[in-house]
């Protein structure tokens, strides 16, 4: 139970986290339409909804929360939004859906979050690429 009550403490913040950068994301976006918005507003609040009144499925909640913000993140970049992209903030989301992966999906043995995770992972290697593509590319501009 004290496993559990840990991890459950740690996927709690991470999904409050994962939710605010979400939430900032998507409110301050120039290159999304409303519509857009609102739709990533609804998703974001149906796996608050799932958080909330579903407590067997906390986990399912901050993984789909993330699934998100990683299309969301590929989304923009080719959308050349001229947003400022991190590779270290997208080196970090990796680390921590890795670790989060891990923690529920193998030590826990939840086939769903392994998938989900999964998917997550794939989004984020592919974001960190599409990034270092892009400052490759910058390197080689002259002006």
């Amino acid at each position: 139970s004290g496993s559990f009550g840990f991890a459950f403490f740690i996927q709690f913040v991470w999904l409050l986290l994962d939710v605010g950068i979400l939430i900032t994301w998507i409110l301050y976006d120039k290159c999304t339409s409303f519509i857009k918005k609102t739709v990533l507003l609804l998703l974001v609040f149906t796996a608050l909804y799932t958080l909330a009144y579903k407590a067997d499925k906390w986990e399912f909640a901050a993984f789909l929360i993330n699934l998100i913000m990683s299309v969301e993140f590929i989304r923009r970049t080719y959308q050349n939004c001229h947003c400022p992209n991190s590779i270290f903030i997208a080196t970090a989301k990796l680390i921590g859906t890795l670790s989060a992966t891990i923690l529920c999906g193998l030590l826990y043995r939840n086939l769903l979050i392994l998938w989900l995770g999964g998917l997550c992972l794939l989004a984020d290697i592919y974001y960190v690429i599409l990034l270092l593509t892009e400052r490759k590319g910058k390197e080689y501009e002259t002006s």
